[in-house]
């Protein structure tokens, strides 16, 4: 529990509200190192500022966070090229298990706990992977269901286009998130029933648009 909250639903990412609170309190206080690490906060929340979360003043903090003379080469390239091979090997079963439904607009990939702990790979190790199942053609509503190591149920990393608010399916879940870019987590439940579950709610989401 913390003494004070500073909530805004509304913003393309936490980097956006660390931002503000700091112009508001002294301009003074933001810095190269601050500058970069906002900036990254902010560029992954928005998919490379790719998601419906992005506004103009997400652009309009990221150019004054450029002006500190941050490098975007090195950091695109740190963040999204430079894979270890295990992490590189992960992303290739994840992109094999895809299973399209409802035809063609809705993608689940799935990771086992096995896989995570034979390849020793990490939660955080995952963070782009989400965004992958919307790479097919067609596909408006992409899923990732990763198996929990230390406890018994799924995390699952929602992505959407466009007008689909995929938000409202984590909800049901105890999730929440953006509209584009959501997450959640279930329990008690093998994976086919939470596949078919995921489904039957994305379907009724299309429905609804």
């Amino acid at each position: 529990m913390a003494d004070l909250y500073a909530v805004d639903a509304d913003a393309s990412a936490t980097g956006e509200i660390i931002y503000r609170l700091i112009i508001a309190d002294n301009p003074d206080y933001l810095n190269t190192v601050i500058a970069l690490c906002i900036y990254v906060a902010i560029l992954t929340d928005t998919g490379g500022f790719r998601f419906g979360n992005t506004t103009s003043e997400t652009h309009k903090i990221a150019a004054d966070l450029l002006s500190f003379g941050i490098d975007t080469q090195v950091i695109y390239d740190n963040l999204y090229n430079a894979m270890p091979h295990n992490i590189f090997v992960m992303l290739g079963r994840t992109l094999a298990s895809s299973r399209l439904y409802l035809d063609g607009q809705l993608n689940i990939m799935t990771i086992s706990r096995n896989d995570l702990i034979n390849l020793k790979v990490f939660p955080e190790d995952l963070n782009n992977f989400s965004e992958k199942s919307l790479m097919i053609d067609g596909t408006n509503v992409g899923i990732l269901i990763t198996e929990m190591i230390k406890e018994d149920g799924f995390k699952m990393s929602f992505r959407s286009k466009g007008e689909l608010d995929i938000r409202q399916v984590a909800l049901t879940y105890g999730g929440g998130g953006h509209r584009n870019a959501a997450g959640a987590k279930a329990y008690n439940i093998d994976i086919e029933a939470l596949i078919a579950d995921l489904v039957q709610k994305t379907r009724c989401l299309l429905k609804n648009v």
